[in-house]
């Protein structure tokens, strides 16, 4: 099973300064700039974030910084808003809020070792991580952090060892392998940011799994004790893979563990029509366009995977064959780079050299009305977002997450959508932000769910008792409604709100300890997130990954993970 992953630019801003000022470091751009010193740094940093169209004082936004502590050093809290202090690996870290234009005279600090910023406040209001926006850490005031509670969760791998998942992962099993643990470990993070308390187990299923190692990574999840179970990945038929075992998986645990997984992000990168038996053989995406350009049409070079799955209309015909091509458009013509066909579902598997590439699907046989359904890992340009959702997302009984634009104040355009036969398929939306450094993970609804399993792990330290099916219901008809009136199928209930969640199963579920219940409502009515009013910084849909020079393909018989 292959996993698709964001791609993620960083800029590391060192700056190499005395011995005794602090080293800084800031995601923010393509390029690596190095520094003389501090005052250096902070000029330059100032110019980078100066936009006059945006703010007439841009360098008095403030910035989140974490600043790490030299031994025995105190740091003054004035002027700094601080979120929080925590000790890693015995050194004490400070996170906080300040102005751009002091992180100069901090640097001074005799106590200050090093200085990261992390984020920038726009003009339009502060930028805080997820959990934050979900009110996780109000909760976490209240002493709710997900103790006695076990998280397991299912990725291609995961590094274990990275400083957010330190002391949170405290059992690890590899069903499969893979040098892709940037995607596994984001994913823990964002559950270690929401449930700090938690337990979590991690199974490590590598790109490509079978049914029977998915089966056995499920299995022995469920044995380590897990609670709620985590699968942020997509699978998609495949020549040969068997998605219906995949689902009865899914579904058999989701009646034992609440079960959670990512939406998909495959809004902008699905495609489905019915191709009828007196089309040409050459389908159309629509009138004139028999071919389908990735990423808009422009230049691009690195994996590219489509998956195309067609069953006949009525379902007492023989299925026609169909063939999908990934083509290469050049000023000499165009040229094949990849094809395959299969029983109702063929893949491509492909790494291409810089140029333009569109899908085209031939149809043989096809006497009676097919259905056919695409995806890629690149935007179509002919695509549908309704019914982007693939397995577990598919799977009654599956929390499936997409992901909230916090800027736009709407779903995220590559948030795939259901709906599923007479569901919404989209359960609920949350933030997409992620809660490691060091990973090449920029957003998607992969790191959505992780927030909802996070959430729902703080309801079960509350009440130990609650079932999947309590905890499905608390966490969608707490969620405040977005998109269209209603339940819909791109925001499901709406966005996840972990203080209104802990309020409602309250109401629902009683409380063990009365006192701290009420704390916790009385914090829920007080502060509630409103993502309708808040403009804060958006998440962007992953990038692809990284460009290779040789052309191939390669088709399995597992199913497809992304």
């Amino acid at each position: 099973m292959n996993r698709e992953t964001g791609v993620r630019l960083v800029l590391a801003v060192a700056i190499l300064a005395a011995p005794l000022l602090p080293v800084f470091a800031v995601d923010l751009g393509p390029e690596r700039q190095t520094f003389a010193d501090s005052s250096q740094a902070v000029d330059e940093l100032e110019r980078l974030f100066r936009d006059e169209t945006v703010s007439p004082d841009p360098v008095d936004r403030e910035v989140l910084v974490t600043v790490k502590l030299r031994e025995a050093g105190a740091l003054s809290a004035a002027g700094l808003d601080v979120q929080r202090r925590y000790v890693r690996q015995g050194t004490h870290h400070v996170e906080a809020y300040m102005p751009l234009s002091a992180v100069r005279d901090l640097s001074t600090d005799p106590a200050v070792e090093t200085i990261r910023l992390r984020d920038i406040r726009g003009p339009g209001g502060r930028v805080t991580d997820g959990a934050a926006r979900i009110g996780a850490l109000d909760l976490h005031e209240q002493g709710l952090t997900g103790e006695n509670v076990t998280v397991g969760i299912i990725d291609g791998d995961f590094r274990v060892s990275h400083p957010e998942l330190a002391g949170h992962v405290v059992a690890y099993r590899s069903f499969g392998t893979t040098d892709d643990i940037d995607h596994g470990t984001a994913v823990a993070s964002v559950v270690a940011d929401t449930a700090p308390g938690a337990n979590i187990h991690v199974a490590a299923v590598g790109d490509e799994t079978a049914a029977e190692e998915y089966r056995e990574a499920v299995t022995w999840l469920r044995a380590s004790g897990a609670d709620i179970i985590v699968d942020a990945g997509s699978y998609f038929g495949n020549a040969g893979a068997d998605t219906d075992a995949l689902s009865t998986i899914a579904r058999n645990a989701s009646g034992e563990a609440l079960f959670v997984t990512s939406a998909g992000n495959y809004g902008q990168r699905h495609w489905a029509a019915v191709h009828g038996p007196s089309e040409r053989r050459w389908v159309t995406f629509q009138p004139g366009a028999e071919g389908n350009a990735l990423a808009g049409g422009d230049v691009f070079a690195g994996r590219v995977r489509a998956s195309l799955q067609w069953s006949p209309v009525d379902e007492n015909t023989t299925a026609a064959d169909y063939e999908l091509y990934l083509i290469r458009r050049g000023v000499g013509g165009q040229r094949v780079v990849a094809s395959a066909t299969g029983e109702g579902a063929a893949s491509i598997d492909a790494t291409v050299p810089r140029g333009r590439y569109y899908l085209a699907v031939e149809g043989a046989n096809a006497s009676t009305a097919h259905r056919l359904e695409l995806f890629a890992t690149h935007d179509l340009t002919y695509r549908t977002p309704n019914g982007s959702l693939a397995v577990p997302a598919t799977v009654p009984g599956v929390l499936a997450v997409g992901a909230y634009d916090y800027e736009t104040s709407d779903v995220a355009d590559f948030s795939s959508r259901g709906p599923v036969d007479n569901r919404t398929g989209v359960s609920l939306v949350a933030p997409d932000t992620v809660a490691a450094p060091g990973t090449d993970i920029t957003g998607g609804t992969s790191l959505a769910a992780p927030y909802a399993a996070g959430t729902a792990a703080l309801l079960l330290e509350q009440y130990p008792d609650a079932t999947p099916t309590d905890l499905r219901a608390v966490l969608t008809e707490s969620a405040h409604d977005v998109a269209a009136a209603g339940p819909d199928p791109a925001a499901g209930y709406g966005v996840l709100d972990a203080r209104d969640a802990v309020a409602l199963a309250e109401a629902r579920l009683g409380s063990a300890d009365a006192t701290a219940a009420e704390a916790i409502a009385a914090a829920a009515t007080n502060s509630t997130v409103d993502p309708t009013t808040d403009s804060t910084d958006g998440s962007t849909p992953p990038t692809e990954e990284s460009e290779e020079d040789d052309a191939g393909s390669d088709t399995t018989g597992a199913a497809l993970r992304r």
